[in-house]
């Protein structure tokens, strides 16, 4: 599971719209149109064979997490299914919101071969929200160490137990 943090641009409330982004890309898979809790942030549960997708809710006094879990089965093995399980995740005590995301495989498959890849909720989600590994931004396109500064970044940040 990898984790990453989300930082407002402005003032406004980052949750929602970070889940509004599961949100869209879980539409996409789910092969029919997510019910009016999942756009309130309430927990729901759409049951379907190989495509379920669910989602749960709470708040404490000291924070709140919203959770989504979406299974959809591979588009060109039979019998393997991907399930993609995504937490935003705040404390009261900051607007940073923390994304987590675990890619699970499940198939019958005596050997497995995949290509490694980036989920596209994580692509989705660095194209349309800050961000961060760390204290460095993610991005989908390339960026290149300019400066012996820049390499110094990249050469910690690769060195970082925290990523």
């Amino acid at each position: 599971m990898s984790s990453s943090t989300i930082t407002p641009l402005e003032r406004e409330d980052v949750l929602p719209v970070a889940r509004t982004e599961v949100l869209r890309w879980a539409r996409r898979r789910a092969g029919a149109e997510l019910p009016a809790d999942a756009w309130h942030g309430s927990a729901f549960e759409m049951l379907a064979a190989g495509r379920t997708t669910m989602g749960a809710s709470f708040e404490t006094e000291s924070g709140s997490l919203w959770s989504l879990r979406q299974d959809d089965p591979d588009g060109s093995v039979p019998g393997r299914i991907w399930s993609t399980e995504i937490s935003l995740g705040r404390s009261n005590a900051t607007r940073n919101i923390l994304l987590g995301v675990r890619l699970l495989v499940n198939s019958n498959e005596n050997v497995i071969d995949i290509e490694p890849a980036v989920p596209g909720l994580v692509l989705q989600s660095a194209d349309n929200c800050a961000v961060h590994d760390g204290s460095v931004p993610v991005w989908t396109t390339p960026h290149y160490a300019e400066t012996e500064e820049h390499a110094d970044t990249l050469i910690a940040w690769l060195l970082s137990e925290t990523r």
